[in-house]
């Protein structure tokens, strides 16, 4: 239940405070609104739309436009930095009540470097944490393979053994990053220590989470057919929604398991 819970505070965070949401969110809407417009001016609908072909890589190769390596650096540093600014503000919003202004959130170089600093901690040790469960699933498989188990079961037990320590180990730990834009320096022991006895709860806001992305995701598909535009339209959406709500749940269970706040949901 508390899971659910925290499933729907993050959600109310959202649409509770949704002007302030869409000015958070204005770098990474103008970066996203550039970049797509620099995309198609540059590169043209043809090599956009096109797919790469695996069987021949030398010909796909040939085909890619001068300049795309500048644009792909260009996304890929600029994206981050619009990502970390509005991550980070939105975290000081709901937790210092630092509110964005009409023309977009306040940069705080400080904030975003520790985010980063921390942000890339967390990836690296999950990467390891990967890395590990996959070893150790793979053995597992492998002996439940010459046992004659179905491979079915086999998929379902080595998803199962590799999503919930790896959601657990995230969520746990996941304290470090608002810890970071607020500049209160939680510890990965601290964090880990906070979120003690929490496991069931973050492993259903983890289920649930997956879930309903999967439901919104729905309309967009149909309408992808039907109507394009529309589809388009539909899914930049639930890309917005979706990144937010990701930063919405971890400023949650910070604030939820770290400064014990109360769930008013």
């Amino acid at each position: 239940m508390l899971g659910f819970q925290l499933f729907l505070h993050s959600l109310r965070m959202i649409f509770g405070n949704f002007g302030a949401a869409v000015r958070v969110t204005i770098p990474v809407l103008v970066f996203s609104a550039v970049i797509y417009i620099w995309m198609f001016a540059q590169f043209g609908t043809t090599f956009v739309g096109a797919t790469w072909d695996a069987s021949d890589p030398q010909r796909a190769f040939s085909q890619i436009p001068d300049g795309f390596a500048l644009f792909v650096v260009i996304f890929a540093v600029g994206g981050t930095i619009t990502f970390l600014w509005t991550a980070t503000a939105w975290h000081r919003f709901i937790l210092l009540e630092e509110t964005p202004g009409s023309t977009g959130p306040r940069w705080d170089g400080g904030a975003i470097w520790r985010y980063f600093k921390a942000g890339f901690i967390l990836v690296l040790l999950m990467f390891a944490a990967t890395l590990a469960l996959s070893i150790i699933t793979t053995i597992v498989a492998i002996i439940l393979a010459k046992l004659s188990i179905p491979p079915m079961l086999i998929g379902l037990l080595f998803s199962f053994l590799m999503f919930v320590p790896l959601v657990l180990i995230f969520y746990r730990l996941s304290p470090i990053l608002p810890s970071a834009a607020v500049g209160t320096g939680l510890k990965m022991s601290e964090a880990w220590d906070a979120t003690r006895g929490a496991g069931w709860s973050l492993i259903v806001l983890a289920v649930v989470s997956v879930l309903a992305a999967m439901a919104i995701s729905i309309p967009g598909e149909i309408l992808l057919s039907a109507a394009p535009v529309l589809g388009v339209i539909w899914q930049i959406g639930v890309q917005w929604i979706s990144s937010l709500f990701g930063i919405s749940i971890l400023t949650t269970i910070y604030g939820v398991y770290v400064e014990k706040r109360d769930l008013n949901v």
